[in-house]
C-alpha cells in the first residue's frame, strides 16, 4: 500500500513539479524577535532576502519541503483515484 502510494508516475510529478513552483517561489516576511526579513520556500524557509542559499540549515529546509509537495502530491493524486473509483 505504501509503496503505490509514493511510487511516481506522471501525475503524481507533474503536480509536483506545479505544487514546487508555486510554493517554493512564494515570498513571505518573518519575524524572529525585532528582526525582519523576506524569505522564500513553505512550509519551511530556505532562502534568505539576499537570494543566497546561506548555510546547511538552509539546504536541509530545501529537503524537507522536496519531500513535503511530493507526498502533498502523492496524497492528492491517491484522493483523486479513490473519488474516481467510488463514481465508477
Amino acid at each position: 500500500m505504501i509503496k503505490q502510494f509514493l511510487k511516481p508516475n506522471w501525475r503524481k510529478i507533474l503536480l509536483f513539479i506545479i505544487l514546487l513552483i508555486f510554493f517554493i517561489g512564494l515570498k513571505r516576511n518573518i519575524r524572529l524577535g525585532d528582526v525582519f526579513f523576506t524569505a522564500r520556500g513553505y512550509p519551511l524557509p530556505f532562502q534568505s532576502s539576499n537570494g543566497a542559499i546561506d548555510n546547511l540549515i538552509s539546504y536541509i529546509f530545501l529537503f524537507i519541503n522536496l519531500i513535503f509537495w511530493y507526498l502533498i502530491s502523492c496524497f492528492i493524486i491517491w484522493i483523486y483515484n479513490k473519488l474516481k473509483k467510488k463514481h465508477a
